[in-house]
């Protein structure tokens, strides 16, 4: 639903090299979740993986949120987060925070 302004999603249950395709492995890469756990995990598999500068996110997408920088949907400016769930969505502040159904959380060992 939102991210940062030209991200590349990388599915955190199900990584895949596919979107980095012709990056070079020493290239700045910056990856997030939406509170730091699932942009962690997918920074540590890129590590292991010889991509030597990879950052993750601190916070993630709801605390760069939350401090009022930007975030976009479909390339277009806007304010709202998905939430992910509706307990997660209670680290957003309520103007950031969209209203939709849980995601149902899946995970595999990148």
């Amino acid at each position: 639903m939102s991210h940062l302004r030209d991200a590349i999603w990388i599915n955190p249950a199900r990584p895949s090299l596919r979107p980095l395709r012709g990056l070079p492995k020493d290239a700045p890469v910056v990856v997030y979740g939406s509170v730091g756990y699932r942009g962690a995990r997918v920074a540590y598999w890129l590590s292991s993986l010889g991509y030597s500068n990879v950052q993750n996110l601190s916070g993630g997408l709801f605390q760069w949120a939350n401090q009022g920088l930007p975030v976009f949907r479909g390339g277009q400016p806007t304010a709202e987060v998905h939430p992910y769930t509706r307990r997660w969505g209670l680290l957003l502040e309520s103007p950031h925070r969209a209203s939709a159904a849980d995601v149902e959380p899946r995970f595999a060992a990148p």
